[in-house]
């Protein structure tokens, strides 16, 4: 019993140690610009466009990112950045101006059209496309033109005029922008990019690049810090495959999802899957047959478990040691005084197990009468 508790125990903190935070980045899903002065559109170009330009003319990027696609359902949003990179910004006097992430309200639509004349002025747009006045040309408009988004912002950073990678690094408001996301993928309709100083008659457009540049190392990139759910109750976690682990073990030779029939396996085996019992689907473990605990006698922590084979084996390895350094009794019971059986600590004191359960220092043991026990090979 004791080496089972000890097994189940040192699952339990194996498993739980695996839950570490994961960190994914992600492309943009898709992007486009949209362009105050007219109803034009670059959802296929490979710039966006945030700032006024000299005619005092606004530039508003939209950008979206697939979370759930990428993040397990279930997990905790830790940290967001977004990364994007200027390409260019205008010549003839432009300003720094901070730039500010809002999240959108509504769904748009990116198309394929591509502005010439530098992309700075949009072009065409096709049936369905975003622009300044509709989220999706010839059929559907913004309630607010310009892009449906919330007031306040979610995030902001000061763009230089120096061409460069620029960050909106983890605040709150990106942080619950990408949970709710994850939390419900029919609401993601992603950012508005805005500029401040859109009334000021000041120079601040900045162009970026898009997720078509044709240099992929200077697209967008939001980097999504995250810590998967952990689950106990035999489920999985959420998006993330464990290697097809059921609720009673933590191995890759598990049974591929298949819930076990509700026979137990024949022991408290460490990790070993048991021998067949599982609805149909044979599994390549070993049964241990010395004991008829069920498959749920280790607490089942196999569901939810990410790959973190170091912290895995350097417990397991602890546990085998602990299990290897357990006594072994030797000899009958007569051998002691009044049907005791004996055994030593390390510290070379002898105690008495009567077979009621107790144990006492016998002097009939320090005088060297009962044999003392062997040690575990």
């Amino acid at each position: 019993m004791l080496r089972r508790l000890l097994i189940g125990l040192v699952l339990e903190v194996a498993c739980a140690a695996t839950a570490a935070a994961d960190t994914v980045s992600l492309p943009p899903r898709k992007d486009n610009t949209i362009y105050s002065e007219r109803q034009y559109t670059n959802g296929g170009g490979q710039y966006l466009f945030v700032g006024n330009t000299v005619n005092n003319d606004y530039r508003r990027t939209i950008i979206s990112f697939d979370v759930a696609s990428a993040v397990p359902a279930g997990s905790t949003i830790e940290s967001a950045n977004l990364t994007l990179h200027t390409s260019r910004s205008n010549p003839t006097g432009a300003q720094p101006v901070i730039v500010h992430l809002h999240r959108c309200l509504a769904p748009w639509g990116e198309g394929t059209v591509v502005a010439t004349r530098g992309e700075g002025f949009g072009g065409p747009p096709g049936p369905g496309d975003a622009t300044w006045n509709f989220n999706a040309f010839g059929s559907s408009s913004w309630a607010t033109p310009g892009g449906d988004h919330a007031s306040s912002s979610s995030g902001s950073t000061l763009v230089l005029t120096a061409l460069d990678f620029y960050t909106w690094s983890s605040s709150p408001g990106i942080v619950a922008d990408v949970q709710s996301w994850l939390d419900s993928p029919q609401a993601n309709f992603g950012w508005v990019v805005i500029s401040e100083q859109e009334a000021a008659r000041v120079i601040t457009a900045k162009r970026f690049d898009s997720r078509e540049n044709i240099q992929p190392a200077f697209r967008p990139v939001l980097q999504i810090v995250y810590r998967p759910p952990v689950l106990t109750d035999g489920g999985t976690d959420g998006g993330r495959p464990d290697g097809g682990c059921n609720s009673g073990c933590c191995n890759p030779g598990c049974d591929a999802g298949v819930g076990d029939a509700g026979v137990g396996d024949a022991g408290a085996d460490a990790g070993r899957s048991d021998a067949g019992n599982d609805a149909g689907r044979g599994d390549p473990g070993v049964a241990d047959p010395a004991s008829s605990l069920p498959d749920r006698t280790i607490s089942e922590v196999g569901a939810g478990c990410q790959a973190a084979p170091g912290s895995f084996l350097a417990i397991a390895a602890l546990a085998l040691l602990a299990l290897r350094r357990l006594p072994r009794y030797s000899g009958p019971a007569g051998h002691c005084p009044r049907g005791n059986v004996s055994c030593e600590r390390p510290s070379g004191e002898v105690l008495i197990f009567s077979t009621r359960g107790s144990a006492a220092r016998s002097p009939a043991a320090r005088a060297g009468r009962c044999r003392r026990p062997r040690s575990r090979p």
